[in-house]
């Protein structure tokens, strides 16, 4: 008899954890062409919207340096607590985060810290990915800039915030292949 009570408890002891890990979900904040949840989607299957809200004593720049030699977006502390950044809340699979740290190149183009994100129903702890390589200079392409504006509409964040969005500069993607893979994603959304 305690044979089997300690067989069933090593068994216990050895799944369970292994059941947390499968069930278990990371809480991210997107700010830039993640928030397209079919862009998201796309990266980890697993995304579910949360919700929206915003980090305070931030800004919104589109200065991160993407191999791809255009700016994507990154959020930057500010002198003012005014400042905000606006986003979408995802739950993410813990089993599928490996996958979009690499695809966001972490640790090389963004490193990720916690943030207390502020929404309707409180605040809550959430991660997100903040540059690491960083070049003004660089202008998003108009896809990127579409993921971006097309996530905020889809999220209804606030009216003013979406078109601020729309007023950022952009440029035309050289990689005729590239722009006509991701355009069919924004189109995609766009039409459904």
């Amino acid at each position: 008899m305690l044979l089997c009570y300690l067989l069933l408890i090593d068994a216990i002891l050895i799944t369970r954890p292994f059941q947390t890990r499968m069930s278990s979900k990371i809480l991210i904040f997107a700010y830039g062409s993640n928030m397209l949840t079919q862009r998201l989607r796309n990266r980890v299957p697993s995304a579910v919207p949360q919700g929206t809200g915003f980090i305070r004593g931030y800004t919104l720049e589109w200065h991160k340096a993407g191999t791809d030699d255009s700016g994507k977006c990154d959020i930057l502390p500010s002198d003012s607590e005014e400042d905000v950044v606006w986003g979408v809340l995802y739950h993410v699979s813990a089993l599928e985060k490996p996958d979009l740290d690499r695809i966001e190149d972490l640790g090389v183009g963004y490193a990720e810290k916690e943030f207390e994100v502020h929404t309707e129903e409180g605040s809550v702890r959430a991660f997100a990915y903040h540059a690491l390589q960083i070049d003004a200079s660089l202008d998003p392409y108009a896809w990127y800039k579409a993921y971006v504006v097309q996530g905020a509409i889809e999220h209804a964040l606030p009216e003013h915030y979406v078109e601020k969005l729309q007023a950022r500069d952009c440029k035309a993607d050289p990689d005729k292949e590239r722009a006509e893979l991701n355009w069919n994603v924004v189109r995609s959304r766009a039409s459904g």
